[in-house]
């Protein structure tokens, strides 16, 4: 086997009948250009003939070179001849570029869940495939529980074979509760372009390290092959206020009949006194988001963006890739809503699986734990991958990088 650079184009012709992910492809390599990586395309040849490929992220720091393949090589992986030789051939080419390592991120799944955690299924390729790797001299990083990784080491991922009906019957009751609640506040969801990418950054700039020029890149390049969507939720400020009101006229006409029984009844009061308490309060909530409401309308007669999400499609699967929402805003549940729309949109144009994107690890307590249960709530399939691993390509490079800490401690302070 041989191990050589290849243009953008042969790259893109090899991977346009295989599985990938955004991770790789060539818009997600021009993007990173940007975020100030070098980009390589290289080739696996046998005979000639190219039997596998990769992006390449090259990252400098102090003069050391650094490379990553998101989501891995593009190889058949369970053919441990191909892997070996593979292995041995992108270290030396590697080596000889003064790159002294390289981490990979392969997308193959070692166990399944149910979202409740209770049925797990062991996948035989992911067990086969780590001994393989160390094997090899990979250098497996560990089953991490939270985001330390290249890339997440769980996700959800919905099957797009029911109707929308099924499937929102099989939602969380207290997520399809949060889905009728946001509808009927005003909330209109949008399917939207790169001319309002700013909201989406606005909305995530608290939570992905990435700027609106990432966005925009990203968005740009993708475009051209129809492989992303974004949609927003936005709050029609004039219909909320008017949905406030209504159910405030409701509760308050409500209020009235009650206290006249309370007045006109004999006996024992109890019951009535208390439901009368119970509608007060209530009464006493809608009063307050009905001011609220006043002003939202007053300040921003136009509408707010409550929530925003990025979309990637590669054949008949979707990915969510980024999402936000408004945090001032979060009762409003419009989150929620958008994912649901969405879900619905994409069921009717025939794709087959969605991807609600990376988790913590379910099965322990992290401070992503409130994140997992959102997305448990939808009933995914969640996947469990094996995470990073780190393959060294030139030892002289490596021993030094390592020895250089303290001194690039010092540097970046």
């Amino acid at each position: 086997m041989v191990v050589s650079e290849i243009s953008k184009e042969q790259f893109k012709k090899y991977t346009e009948d295989k599985q990938t992910t955004l991770y790789q492809t060539v818009e997600y390599g021009d993007t990173m250009i940007n975020e100030g990586f070098d980009v390589l395309y290289v080739g696996f040849f046998d005979n000639d003939i190219i039997i596998g490929a990769s992006l390449v992220l090259i990252e400098k720091s102090f003069g050391f070179k650094y490379a990553y393949a998101p989501k891995g090589f593009i190889i058949n992986y369970n053919d441990f001849n191909i892997l070996k030789e593979a292995t041995n051939d992108i270290k030396k080419y590697l080596g000889k570029r003064e790159i002294m390592a390289i981490k990979v991120n392969i997308p193959i799944t070692i166990f399944e869940y149910d979202a409740k955690m209770k049925d797990k299924k062991e996948c035989p390729d992911g067990k086969y495939l780590l001994d393989n790797l160390e094997r090899l001299g990979y250098a497996h990083l560990g089953f991490n529980e939270e985001f330390e990784s290249l890339k997440p080491r769980f996700e959800a991922e919905l099957t797009l074979n029911k109707s929308i009906y099924e499937i929102y019957n099989n939602l969380k009751k207290s997520l399809r509760k949060k889905i009728k609640s946001a509808e009927a506040e005003g909330i209109k969801i949008i399917k939207s372009n790169e001319n309002n990418l700013d909201n989406l950054y606005t909305l995530t700039k608290r939570k992905y390290p990435r700027s609106l020029d990432y966005f925009k890149s990203l968005h740009s390049n993708l475009n051209e092959e129809n492989k992303i969507d974004f949609f927003y939720a936005k709050l029609d400020t004039e219909k909320h206020l008017n949905t406030i009101k209504k159910k405030y006229e409701e509760l308050e006409e409500e209020s009235n009949k009650i206290n006249e029984k309370i007045i006109t009844s004999t006996g024992d009061k109890t019951k009535l006194i208390n439901k009368k308490i119970e509608i007060d309060k209530n009464l006493f909530n809608y009063k307050l988001s009905l001011i609220n409401a006043t002003k939202l309308l007053n300040d921003s007669p136009e509408g707010i963006v409550l929530a925003g999400i990025l979309l990637y499609k590669e054949g008949p699967d979707v990915y969510m890739i980024m999402d936000g929402y408004n945090t001032q805003h979060r009762r409003l549940s419009a989150k929620h809503l958008l994912i649901f729309r969405v879900i619905e949109y994409y069921l009717e144009q025939g794709y087959r699986t969605f991807n609600l994107g990376g988790m913590s690890d379910p099965n322990k307590e992290t401070k992503y734990t409130g994140l997992n249960t959102f997305k448990q709530a939808w009933n995914p399939v969640i996947k469990e991958y094996l995470g990073d691993f780190e393959l060294i390509t030139n030892q002289t490079k490596y021993f030094m990088y390592r020895h250089a800490k303290p001194i690039r401690d010092v540097l970046k302070n």
